[in-house]
């Protein structure tokens, strides 16, 4: 199943093609930016205008190394 594209940018980086895309968060009262591989391993997520820089992994691959899947911040 492919990442869903329409209303959202698309990006190749190292010939490998990410979906990202900006909107408000349902939990919280910030903007995120989401960005997501076609493959779906990778799914990060980062707030916009805060204090203290963050992201949050929802996927099962961040920086090569693998992750459980669950919400790691």
């Amino acid at each position: 199943m492919s990442v869903r594209t329409k209303g959202r940018r698309k990006i190749i980086v190292e010939n490998k093609l990410y979906v990202w895309y900006v909107r408000l968060d349902d939990d919280s009262i910030y903007h995120m930016c989401n960005i997501i591989s076609e493959d779906k391993s990778i799914v990060i997520s980062c707030p916009i205008k805060t204090e203290i820089a963050y992201i949050i992994c929802k996927g099962i691959v961040f920086q090569n190394h693998k992750m459980k899947g669950n919400w790691e911040r």
